[in-house]
């Protein structure tokens, strides 16, 4: 028999980072403290027992929501970071200091550092097999194939507009 994980909703108010158990009686607000500065963005991992958070002090953290507790920081950006994104094993995150870097969710090592796209917001996002990473920025689209971080395809949209969203059908493959 398999066990359903707890109704979370987590988000971000005023900088700070907060989630609530929302099947709990009474709902069990939990706050995320350790980031030093305003919390941008944040995502659950696929199965659902970890949250990502990234933000202003530069650092992405991983937090395991049935304790509230920080389980890991992956440090290397030298600007705010805007996105996060989790497979089952990777960590990835974009920042405006123009890179996008690729970690192992368990040890923390950093994996690729993908630099020369000017990063203004935008959009990361695994595919749901966390075998392909696609970044959208405002020259269009890059995609990777993960772990090993080769490129995939490009796809120039500048006379498009801006890529503010991505995502990867379930069936893409490399």
């Amino acid at each position: 028999m398999t066990r359903r994980q707890p109704l979370w909703v987590v988000l971000t108010f005023c900088g700070a980072l907060a989630g609530v158990e929302a099947q709990a009686e009474p709902p069990n607000p939990r706050k995320f403290r350790d980031h030093s500065g305003e919390v941008d963005c944040v995502v659950f991992t696929p199965d659902g027992t970890h949250l990502l958070s990234g933000g202003e002090d530069k650092v992405v953290m991983l937090w395991d929501l049935a304790t509230g507790k920080r389980v890991r920081s992956f440090r290397g950006h030298g600007k705010s970071v805007s996105e996060v994104a989790a497979s089952a094993t990777l960590v990835a995150s974009a920042s405006w200091d123009d890179t996008v870097r690729v970690w192992e969710r368990e040890t923390g090592k950093e994996l690729h550092r993908f630099a020369g796209r000017p990063y203004l917001g935008g959009s990361l996002a695994f595919s749901p097999d966390g075998g392909l990473l696609v970044h959208g920025d405002p020259l269009g689209v890059a995609v990777r194939s993960m772990p090993e971080g080769g490129l995939v395809m490009t796809a120039d949209l500048r006379r498009e507009g801006y890529v503010s969203t991505a995502a990867l059908a379930p069936e893409a493959h490399p």
